[in-house]
């Protein structure tokens, strides 16, 4: 059993798995945001944002983060 990020990096890395496409629901929740930029960033994951766009892209300018990633403007 898996007990922490540490670990499951470890698998990861050792068996070489691919990037895994992730949905992001209420991506402008900075810290949700945050963590999956983080993971992508890693190689792990390739992330389709869903979410307030403008808010989104100010989150990522705020923290100089300039990866292109892929958002789907969404109004609640």
């Amino acid at each position: 059993m898996i007990k922490n990020f540490v670990e499951l990096e470890t698998l990861l890395i050792r068996n070489k798995i691919k990037p895994r496409k992730l949905v992001l629901v209420n991506a402008h929740e900075e810290a949700s945001l945050l963590s999956v930029v983080e993971i992508m960033k890693r190689g792990y994951i390739e992330p389709t944002l869903i979410g307030d766009e403008p808010q989104i892209l100010e989150i990522l300018e705020a923290h100089k983060i300039r990866d292109v990633l892929k958002i789907i403007h969404a109004r609640y």
